[in-house]
């Protein structure tokens, strides 16, 4: 039974949202307990295909309290479709849905209860959200609310403080608003506003309202981030000065009203700032945007932690300031803002603010790379021994890293460098990006065993880290089931694998390695980690070719080696007798003149380095195979990669902060004063919670492209 007078509309903007969105979306307003036919739901197609708009009316057209509207103009926005419903809307309360979001079952019957019971003019509750894509960052508000307590009613006249009720006006689905309201006041949305439209509606709202009602404990609205929203699309110059005056009226707005300006004018600013990230923003753009904002910023104070969906509680009040105000950055256009790597440096600072490390320095305080420069100490991994101990073997924690560590790597002096989990995840996608071949052959010359530590975490090496976690993300991904790793990852990993340790066994498997390899005829890409002498794997085999041609055409060992009967299990199942693989070693062993690693495998065309310890000069082919160096790899991260074979690298800036010391000074200095030409010792800031650690060589600049630091390795 459909009711006349409805308890409730609820607007919804639908814009061709996508089929599975939408159906999530009436779900969730079927699903609620008021009663779905005593809601009033006005949905507003707008400016929508006609294949969207067939598919809504399929789901909806049959339902007697479903209003469904179509709507075309020149309207970007969600604006004029919301004001469309507001004037189409009969019940005596307005909620707001967008098309792509959900509510939660009992959300509007809640809310009503709340109305009758306090007589407000607006009710607000909390949001949840709901990522696009995994790695996306929200930006979601919390509020200066006690959220101990169920309700707070504010009476406007009674001369509270107003931060309470206008402290984040930027979202109109967590609030509900009284039709009556609304209409006698006629606040609607402006369509002429590109950005925080919801903003100038809601200061609107509180202005004209007598009570509002808080709720700090309900949650009743699940939003979607989208990746494609206005936020998220780069604008031109022309829009970017529309919309700074859109901004610049909200504020004014807002202080006309005598409201808490504070965090409206950071918010708003940081919004704006997104688009001013750009490099293709012109200088005359940002001279205008900066003349209109400076003075409203310069009334700011920062916004307390915790304001924020993290990281962008630092970035908040960092952004306005570095891409709106500080347009000399911008004087060379081929660095863009992200140049100086300030939003990696602020999201390791803020992650790691309550370790020791991060309280000793003070990390909440710290707003630009400047701050940190002047209140964190160069260090280096020497200093960190203690701390790794303490952490490695009487399991303390967050000492330096608020999460536990999810490897050590053992340098050549036996110091441990942490590994965190983003950066072991890093090893892995760039060793993926290397891998080139069918039938490959990982070698590594320095091949260190891999240690339990008591707080559960492996030392291990660059090599068997990056095998290990590539083994771990991509081992199921339908490409690389069909690549084949040559020597199998359960005797490349250097570790006991049987839980009862045989005294008997030989503990070095390079001959195991050098037999799985040789038997297979079909290697075609050697990746090499941290060696350009490929001479010592030929002479290995060598060395070894008479028994290993003994060994493959009896398909088993024949000597008195003796290994773990764990990997005499992975011998036996690999390898099989092959008396027509042994003819042709024999004969190539038996040439006068010698024989090449591409003699030994016909199809070898590509020898890949990761170099751990970069050098220069180094070749370019060995014995008539190719030698390609795409990636440093360093024992502190993955550090720069290239995409050709000119010795060019691209400094790689994920998950590490950088700055550089010129060969023969002593300070550091941030990536923007770098030109081509200088020499250069990088300095590190990792995820890994290592902070200001001077890497052990240097970098020629060469040039920068679209942000990025171009560089050779050089020797000091």
């Amino acid at each position: 039974m459909y009711l006349e007078n409805y308890a409730i509309s609820v607007v919804t903007p639908y814009h061709n949202v996508t089929n599975e969105m939408f159906d999530g979306c009436v779900k969730g307003m079927m699903n609620q307990s008021l009663g779905f036919e005593n809601i009033e739901w006005v949905v507003v197609l707008h400016n929508s295909d006609e294949a969207h708009v067939n598919y809504v009316r399929s789901k909806l057209q049959s339902y007697k309290n479903v209003v469904l509207k179509e709507l075309h103009n020149d309207c970007h926005t969600a604006s004029s479709p919301r004001n469309a419903g507001i004037d189409l809307a009969t019940s005596d309360y307005i909620s707001f849905l967008d098309g792509d979001d959900t509510l939660r079952p009992n959300i509007l019957e809640q809310v009503l209860g709340y109305f009758k019971k306090t007589m407000a003019q607006i009710v607000i509750f909390r949001r949840e959200y709901t990522l696009e894509f995994p790695d996306m960052v929200p930006i979601s508000e919390t509020v200066p609310w006690d959220t101990t307590r169920e309700m707070i009613l504010l009476d406007v006249k009674s001369g509270i403080d107003n931060r309470l009720y206008n402290d984040f006006p930027f979202f109109i689905t967590n609030r509900v608003f009284e039709r009556k309201f609304l209409n006698e006041n006629n606040i609607r949305f402006d369509d002429d506003m590109l950005l925080s439209e919801d903003c100038y509606f809601n200061l609107e709202a509180i202005h004209f309202a007598d009570k509002i009602c808080i709720l700090p404990q309900l949650i009743g609205y699940s939003y979607f981030i989208n990746s494609k929203s206005i936020l998220s699309a780069a604008k031109t110059d022309e829009e970017i000065i529309y919309m700074t005056k859109n901004v610049q009226r909200i504020i004014e707005r807002a202080l006309d009203y005598g409201m808490y300006a504070n965090n409206i004018i950071i918010p708003i600013s940081f919004a704006l700032s997104r688009y001013l990230a750009s490099p293709n923003v012109s200088m005359e753009t940002r001279v205008k945007v900066k003349d209109i904002i400076q003075q409203y910023l310069d009334m700011t104070t920062p916004i307390p932690t915790g304001r924020f969906a993290e990281p962008f509680n630092s970035l908040m009040n960092i952004l306005p300031r570095e891409l709106l105000l500080n347009i000399k950055r911008f004087e060379d256009t081929s660095k863009n803002i992200a140049l100086n790597g300030f939003e990696v440096l602020s999201a390791i600072l803020k992650e790691n603010e309550d370790t020791h490390f991060g309280k000793r320095y003070h990390f909440s305080d710290i707003l630009t790379p400047r701050g940190y420069q002047s209140q964190v100490p160069l260090s280096s991994l020497k200093t960190y021994q203690p701390m790794i101990d303490v952490e490695r073997n009487i399991c303390d924690s967050v000492i330096y890293l608020k999460d536990k560590p999810s490897w050590y790597i053992k340098m050549l002096n036996d110091m441990l460098v942490p590994v965190s989990t983003k950066q072991a995840e890093g090893y892995a996608d760039a060793f993926l990006k290397q891998l080139h071949g069918d039938f490959v052959l990982v070698w590594s010359e320095d091949d260190p065993p891999v240690i339990p530590s008591n707080n559960g975490v492996y030392i291990s090496s660059v090599c068997n880290i990056s095998m290990s976690e590539y083994r771990k993300k991509y081992r199921v991904n339908l490409n690389e089931c069909a690549r084949q790793f040559v020597v199998p990852y359960e005797i490349a990993y250097n570790m006991d694998m049987c839980s009862e340790p045989d005294a008997n066994y030989i503990m070095n498997r390079t001959y195991l390695k050098l037999l799985l390899a040789v038997a297979n005829r079909n290697v075609d890409q050697i990746v090499l980690f941290d060696s350009f002498d490929c001479s010592s794997l030929r002479y290995s085999i060598a060395a070894n070719i008479k028994e290993m041609i003994e060994d493959i055409r009896a398909g088993k060992l024949l000597g008195n080696r003796k290994y773990h009967k764990a990997y005499m299990r992975i011998i036996d199942s690999m390898l099989r007798s092959d008396s027509a693989r042994a003819d042709e070693l024999l004969a190539i062993a038996e040439r006068p003149e010698g024989f090449t690693l591409h003699d030994i495998w016909k199809n070898l065309s590509e020898i890949t380095v990761i170099a751990v310890h970069p050098t220069t000069n180094n070749p370019s082919e060995f014995e008539g195979t190719p030698i390609h160096c795409r990636l440093i790899a360093s024992e502190l991260g993955v550090i720069g990669t290239a995409t050709t074979n000119d010795g060019v690298y691209t400094l790689n800036r994920e998950g590490i902060f950088y700055e550089f010391i010129p060969v023969g000074a002593d300070k550091p200095l941030l990536a923007e004063a770098l030109r081509p030409g200088d020499k250069v010792r990088p300095v590190v800031t990792t995820n890994s919670g290592l902070y200001r650690i001077p890497l052990t060589f240097a970098m020629d600049i060469t040039g920068f492209e679209n942000g990025n630091i171009l560089f050779r390795p050089c020797i000091q």
